[in-house]
């Protein structure tokens, strides 16, 4: 009896409402961090690749140590960047996906595109410098485990 008590489309609305404010905050807070690393990482990005045409003009040669050092940094950045905005993308959709469409296998594939950046990102730091790489090398090779 009490279950069929009165109109229940005003409670629904209200939950509703309350759930798609909370999932507009969530998203504004991931959002906003996400646009000043994209706005800042592609700042860094044109003045490298600036600073990089620069160097090439004004070198003796290609083989500079500095210009591998500044197309090494340029990679970095750039999959950092990559990286981020898969992460943040993911997170999002995440949050959208699995309570407003229920759609667990978006839900499912941007948790765990999410759960790759930290891991993925270090990867990419270890294999894009050489003693860190070394390191990592002859660990895995010496011990067989982490």
């Amino acid at each position: 009896m009490k279950e069929h008590e009165g109109n229940v489309t005003w409670k629904t609305e209200l939950g509703t409402t309350v759930y798609l404010s909370f999932l507009s905050g969530g998203t504004l807070v991931h959002l906003i961090p996400f646009i000043i690393s994209i706005v800042c990482g592609l700042l860094l990005t044109y003045s490298l690749c600036r600073h990089l045409s620069h160097m090439r003009q004004h070198s003796k040669g290609s083989q500079d140590p500095s210009t591998e050092v500044h197309v090494k940094a340029l990679k970095t950045v750039v999959s950092y960047l990559l990286l981020f905005a898969m992460y943040s993308v993911s997170i999002i959709i995440s949050g959208w996906s699995f309570n407003w469409f229920r759609n667990e296998t978006v839900y499912l594939l941007s948790q765990t595109l999410a759960i790759m950046y930290p891991s993925s990102h270090s990867c990419v730091l270890i294999w894009g410098n050489r003693k860190l790489k070394q390191a990592f090398m002859l660990r895995v090779c010496r011990q067989g485990t982490w």
